[in-house]
């Protein structure tokens, strides 16, 4: 195995000042310079715009946790936000893995490989740049694989180790579009440090969409709800009501929920897939992420719509949505439908474990 630079000095060297903790996010002019061009999200995508309804359920994952404290680290919905950068969502699963483990491919298809970064937008979602495999390896810590499935699907497994990728995978890399069989040891876990050693991993549709890989793999044992901190109202003229469990409150033109998400065992808090209203007469509305991170009119969600950034309680306190790297608090926005009368706030996990929170709307 060729020496690897620390991750420190790969950020110092190259002056990237805008490298998240398990992503990098740059002004595009600055990929320009680095060679980086838009990423085609499915190259072998041959023209069949009927998209398969859903994967198959029962996936493996592409590597072994570490234990059972240490698994899911964070989830493909979780807010992330770092330093000035614009918020984001995390678009898949931190799987906790020893370094230099093993990564295999979770499903049979295409190989591929490349160096990624991305430019982000205000409304949450990235746009991802690439630089394809070209015969030579670099201590680059945004490396990734990926296995493309006849069908389009594309399962990207993030921060495999360049430097020490098995000389099958390097051989199908220099061949192109060879395929691998699920199973197949294709890379290692490069060491990132800071007991967070990981592969982040992405499940995208034929059309882009992202997919939950919790909804459709084999996940760690999970019968803890999700825990429901505080709900709070905000008025048609901005002012803040913090609402009790069976209360009664005034008309409101959005509800926001304090929340956090984890699982049996786990050291780690997420951001719960499910949050939703509805009333007693049948009006609703709900964030489902369960599955695939789409908003209820089936586009993409602003996630300024679904999570406040920062707001103050009526006793003055200023509460924050923070997540990085398995920890933090989750603001979520609900808006109130024309109802009155009662009411059921629901928070839901993938494995279906349910906080609910009653009220009644004058």
């Amino acid at each position: 195995m060729v020496g690897r630079i620390s991750i420190l000095f790969f950020v110092i060297t190259l002056g990237l000042s805008n490298v998240r903790a398990d992503e990098r996010v740059l002004p595009l002019a600055t990929l320009q310079k680095m060679g980086y061009r838009p990423f085609n999200s499915f190259p072998h995508y041959r023209g069949q715009r009927q998209v398969r309804s859903e994967l198959p359920t029962g996936l493996k994952w592409p590597v072994q946790f570490v234990d059972a404290a240490r698994n899911i680290a964070q989830n493909y919905v979780n807010f992330q936000q770092y330093g000035g950068d614009l918020p984001y969502y995390h678009k898949g699963c931190d799987l906790r893995s020893p370094p230099n483990s093993i990564v295999k491919a979770p499903v049979t298809g295409v190989l591929e490989g490349g160096y990624y970064s991305y430019t982000d937008n205000p409304d949450g979602s990235e746009i991802k740049h690439w630089i394809p495999w070209n015969g030579k390896t670099h201590s680059d810590p945004y490396f990734e694989l990926a296995v493309v499935t006849p069908d389009g699907y594309r399962f990207e497994m993030h921060h495999v180790d360049s430097m020490n990728l098995p000389k099958e995978t390097i051989q199908a890399l220099n061949k192109g579009n060879v395929v691998v069989q699920e199973g197949t040891a294709i890379g290692t876990v490069i060491p990132w440090g800071r007991d967070y050693d990981h592969i982040h991993y992405n499940i995208f549709r034929q059309d882009g969409v992202i997919v939950n890989p919790e909804a459709y793999t084999v996940s760690p044992a999970d019968h803890i709800a999700p825990k429901i901190q505080a709900v709070y109202g905000v008025r048609a003229d901005g002012s803040v009501i913090e609402i009790i469990n069976g209360g009664t409150v005034g008309p409101l033109q959005q509800i926001i929920v304090a929340t956090t998400e984890t699982r049996d065992n786990s050291i780690y808090v997420q951001t719960p897939p499910y949050i939703g209203i509805q009333f007693q007469t049948r009006e609703m509305f709900a964030w489902d992420f369960r599955k695939v991170l789409l908003g209820p009119d089936a586009k993409w969600p602003d996630i300024r719509q679904v999570f406040v950034a920062r707001f103050k309680t009526p006793n003055g306190k200023v509460l924050t949505t923070s997540g990085q790297y398995g920890q933090g608090l989750f603001l979520m926005r609900l808006p109130v439908p024309a109802a009155r009368g009662p009411f059921v706030i629901a928070v839901s996990d993938t494995a279906g474990n349910t906080t609910k929170f009653s009220g009644v709307m004058q």
